[in-house]
């Protein structure tokens, strides 16, 4: 949350490495935030064969806030100047 600016744009880059078990980093406003890597994952209930199959290695894109508790209450979320370029 230290990252997050509260009542101010964020900038978020994902960067998506890989096809069938890619390597997921994100980073909000210069700091890295999250990584998952399909290809190594030990999460419970993961199977990385299952994903491949239901998505493939090319598809679409989608966003969103996972708000939970912390999430202020009443503020909301908006996306502007979404830019998509291949590696």
């Amino acid at each position: 949350l230290k990252a997050w600016k509260i009542d101010d744009w964020n900038n978020v880059v994902v960067r998506v490495e890989g096809g069938k078990y890619p390597k997921i980093t994100t980073k909000l406003n210069g700091v890295v935030v999250g990584v998952f890597d399909a290809a190594t994952s030990d999460v419970d209930q993961y199977d990385r064969e299952e994903v491949a199959k239901l998505l493939g290695e090319k598809g679409s894109i989608a966003v969103q806030v996972h708000g939970g508790g912390s999430y202020p209450a009443g503020k909301k979320c908006r996306w502007r100047n979404i830019k998509i370029r291949e590696l």
